[in-house]
Parts: structure tokens; sequence; C-alpha cells
């Protein structure tokens, strides 16, 4: 079962608080289903947490923030989130959202955030983008410059398919995209971010890999002899071929989620693939990579995360939000941030699989079963966080010297104008300090 971190293990296994952790959850927030996984994994948290209110009503009905000394986690939406903030919260109270993380959870705000902070740097990190309109003269000279033959990938700014149905970013295409069995992937990773002075976010240890739609001739088989690199452009559902509905939710750089036809892997899964086919360390390789391009994220947008905190009279630190960040691999394994999602569906893929055999069984959708362990693992986390704000707990886990954080960004000259946003709890099994990436490393070995 994976665990946040390797190095909190002592902390997590802490029982210094006598009660469990509170938790007031506004279903009415979400969308059918979607707090389902976490009722189940705080009733199977044998403690740590237990639930003292669920608000299913609509806009008069008992809300968290109508009564904060009821809870010690409020999950809730964005905007009951806030009206939590404009109360004095007390020290240990969690709240499941971070002022101003908009900055990098929108499509448009991920790109300009990056930009701001790393310049033409951000390619590093993010496929080259415009956001629309105000970068439409910047992207009509890239599409010339780039020829007729080069994609380029238009999105919407909406979340799991609700949102504004307009274009606000232009993508380059991602060329050489990897390809598992003649599909091309996508990469779904967790993460839990804690306060902003200092921000300590925590990389979950798993994941998930989601394929899209078969390349070339199908010749009704599955095998492993489908390994490769997409060449110039994929040709899957696109779009332009969106579905009569016009969502384009599932939409991923040109090609189309296809879960009824090709099961999701596990992170762990698709480690053993990668190291089977490229060799003995190759996984750790592009782990790294996606460990880096999540603590560069985080860094650009903790500027506006710390300004939007200081207008809220409320705010002492008392957030803790999951992210979902998706990534893109190439057949170089180089990792292609691809979106940040704000507070990801934690509802189930398979809504039966909760009392069916093969749950039991362990065999179940990957994808509820990397939910799943994420959710134990960030109850455990949560609890060992509101303990050490009141005083009941060992302490907050050190984290790496800030002065290798700030060595980290410091990729390139445009990177100085978030030298100061680093942070102090991103570590994980594979420790992304650990592994450099290919190329000059700002710190040698010994200081990693």
């Amino acid at each position: 079962m994976p665990v946040l971190l390797a190095l909190l293990l002592t902390l997590l296994c802490a029982t210094a608080r006598s009660s469990p952790l509170r938790f007031f959850i506004d279903a009415s927030a979400f969308a059918e289903g979607e707090t389902d996984l976490l009722l189940e994994a705080i009733a199977a948290s044998n403690g740590t947490a237990s639930v003292v209110g669920v608000s299913r009503g609509g806009f008069l009905a008992h809300k968290g923030w109508h009564n904060t000394s009821m809870w010690d986690m409020y999950w809730t939406g964005r905007e009951a989130c806030y009206r939590a903030f404009l109360s004095h919260l007390a020290p240990g109270q969690l709240v499941s959202c971070t002022p101003g993380s908009q900055a990098i959870t929108g499509k448009a705000s991920l790109v300009a955030t990056m930009k701001r902070a790393y310049g033409t740097a951000a390619s590093l990190f993010v496929p080259e983008s415009f956001v629309l309109p105000g970068d439409y003269l910047a992207f009509a000279r890239a599409v010339v410059a780039a020829g007729p033959a080069t994609p380029w990938v238009l999105k919407e700014d909406s979340h799991r398919g609700r949102g504004i149905a307009r274009y606000v970013v232009a993508q380059r295409f991602v060329p050489g995209q990897l390809l598992v069995r003649r599909r091309p992937l996508y990469v779904r990773l967790w993460v839990l971010s804690l306060g902003t002075h200092p921000l300590r976010p925590y990389l979950f240890d798993g994941g998930v890999a989601v394929f899209g739609s078969r390349q070339g001739a199908d010749d009704g088989s599955d095998g492993d002899d489908g390994d490769g690199v997409a060449d110039g452009g994929l040709t899957g559902t696109s779009a332009q071929d969106a579905d009569a509905s016009g969502h384009q939710a599932m939409v991923v750089n040109l090609w189309q989620q296809d879960r009824a036809a090709a099961r999701p892997w596990s992170l762990r899964q698709l480690w053993d693939h990668l190291d089977s086919r490229f060799g003995a360390g190759a996984a750790t390789g592009a782990w790294a990579r996606m460990c880096l391009g999540v603590a560069a994220a985080l860094a650009a947008g903790l500027p506006a995360q710390r300004e939007a905190g200081a207008a809220l009279p409320g705010y002492q630190g008392g957030n803790a939000e999951v992210l979902g960040v998706d990534f893109l691999l190439d057949g170089a394994l180089g990792a292609h941030m691809v979106e940040v999602n704000w507070l990801p569906s934690l509802a189930r893929k398979v809504v039966a699989c909760a009392v069916g055999e093969a749950c039991r069984a362990g065999t179940h959708e990957p994808f509820d079963a990397q939910k799943e362990a994420f959710l134990a693992a960030a109850l455990r986390l949560l609890r060992a966080s509101s303990d050490a704000a009141t005083g009941t707990g060992p302490g907050r886990p050190p984290g790496p010297r800030a002065e290798q954080w700030r060595a980290l960004y410091a990729l390139r000259a445009e990177a100085r104008a978030a030298e100061g946003a680093f942070m102090t709890g991103l570590v994980t099994p594979y420790a992304c300090t650990r592994d450099p990436l290919p190329g000059p490393s700002p710190l040698s070995p010994e200081e990693y």
C-alpha cells in the first residue's frame, strides 16, 4: 500500500490525538458520487477521522462555515471555503482549498503563471502555450514559424466538462508521444498541499496511467508489440471530433481517453513497463522529471496564494488542498505538464465495486484503487498536520534545505523571480532531488 512520504512513517503512525479528525462535508458542492470514496476512507480509517456532518441541501441548508467549532476538516467547494476563511479558525482547523491557487489550477492561468515565473524556461515544464485572446498575435507568428504540418491544441476554460465554452489556450502538440500497446497515455498524480508560510506540499507516490485510442491499424490484439513513439500526429479522436454534446473534457493533447477498451494502469505497472522496455532506472528518471514539474508549478503559484491569503481576515494557513496533476510522456521519457486540477474527481469509476468480489480480491479498477490509497494516506497526513498545529503531535516533518530548492528552481536566469518560492516538504520515496535530471545539475550529488 503506497504512502505519501518515506520520511513521514514515524509521523504517520503517531497516536497523540485521543479523538479523530472531525470532517464536515458539503456534499452539495460536488457532483453525485464525488464524496463516496472520501466517506469510505473515513469509515475505514480506524479512528483517524470521523464525519460530524454532511450537508446535502442547497442554498438554505446548514453548511460547515455556519459553525466552524464543530469540525477540524471542512471539505467543500471554493465559495464555501472562502467563507470559512472569513472567520478566525482555530489552530489545527483545515479547509479544502488554498486561496489563490487558481493561479495554477486554471488552464490559462497555469500558462500565465509559469511564464511569469520562468519566462521562456516555462517550456521545460509545460508545452509551448499561448493565452487567448491576449497572445493571439504571438500565437499566429508561432503557427507561421512552425509551418502547416505542426498541429496545435485549443483548450477550453472548463473543469470536468463544466465551465466557459470558449478557447483560452493554444498549446503546441507534444510530438513523439510515448505509445504503450499503440496507445498514447497521460499520467495523473495527486498532491496534498498544506499551508503557504511555508508551503508544505506532499506528492503521493502512486498514480495512474490513462490510455487513449489506439494508433494505426487495429488487428484486434492488445499485445505488447505496439510500443513505440507517435510520429508526426496522433490519429485518434481529436478536439475537432468531439461528441455531439460538444463536451471535450476527455481530450488530452489531440487524443481522447478510451477507458472502455483500455484499462488504466497503476503508476507501479507503468514504472515496471518502462524499466523493462528502456532499462533499469528509466522509471526513476521519468518520476524525477514529473516531480520537478510539480514543484515548479507550486513554486510559481505561491506568490499569488500568499497575496490571496493576506486578503482574508481569518486565513492563518489552514488550507489542505488536493490537486490532480496531469503529464504527457514523450519517447525520451520527457514529462510535459498539461493540467493542474483543483480538487479532482474522487468518485468511483466502478460504483458497485464497494461491495463486489473484485474489490475484495484487489482486482478492481486501478483508478479507484489508487484513489483509495491516496485518500487513506491523506487522512493520516491531515491528522498529523492538525495534531502538530495544536501541539498534540510530534511536529512537522523536516524537509530539504531552502537553499537546495532555490538552486533547483534556478534552471534559467528567467527563474530568478521564483527563487523565494521554495518548499520545505516536497519529499517522495524516490526523492526528486536524489536523482538529478539529465544535463548539468545545480547541486553536487553529495548535496541531495
